[in-house]
């Protein structure tokens, strides 16, 4: 974001600068003022235990031995959004509390029983409407996946370099083109 903001010249400069802005504590007290400004504590920085905290937390298992074949984000998402941590309409409220916290991963290896996720939740019929989703979101198959390309394009002077994924596997995504 600094190269990109011409903050600096060079891909190092700028991992230079960020480095020099957290150790001097200058990127700590500017995420303070962002949390000032939307309202927040900022306390908060310094001390997460005041956070809000959901009263209740479920670990959702994996019903099979095999590799995480997809994720339906989206409907992780929709999940998040019935538990309460996410407005349906511009007038729902929003659980600061609630969330989901994945913990596999698209292409990690699990065994039945290990954990994908955690659901936290303060609404026992939120959860109970969320809980559907949030499982038939996840496939295990017993062969690793095909892992989609990540990055397209890293942006920087020297170290300019393109990455085109391939077609077959990706067909909804753009090609990274150009400088």
């Amino acid at each position: 974001m600094l190269l990109l903001g011409q903050r600096v010249k060079s891909l190092d400069e700028g991992l230079m600068l960020a480095e020099e802005l957290i150790m001097s504590g200058k990127a700590k007290e500017k995420f303070r003022e962002l949390v000032t400004l939307h309202g927040g504590n900022p306390k908060v920085v310094d001390d997460i235990s005041i956070l809000p905290r959901a009263k209740h937390q479920a670990d959702l298992a994996s019903p099979d031995s095999g590799y995480v074949s997809a994720i339906m984000c989206e409907q992780i998402g929709t999940a998040g959004v019935l538990l309460g941590g996410g407005r349906a309409r511009k007038e729902d409220s929003v659980d600061p509390a609630v969330g989901i916290i994945v913990h596999k991963k698209l292409g990690d290896k699990v065994a039945a029983g290990d954990v994908l996720c955690t659901v936290h939740y303060n609404s026992s019929e939120r959860m109970q409407r969320a809980l559907p989703l949030i499982l038939q979101s996840y496939t295990i198959n017993s062969v690793p996946p095909e892992l989609p390309v990540q990055i397209y394009r890293i942006i920087g002077d020297e170290k300019r370099m393109e990455i085109k994924p391939d077609p077959v596997q990706s067909p909804e995504l753009p090609r990274a083109t150009g400088p």
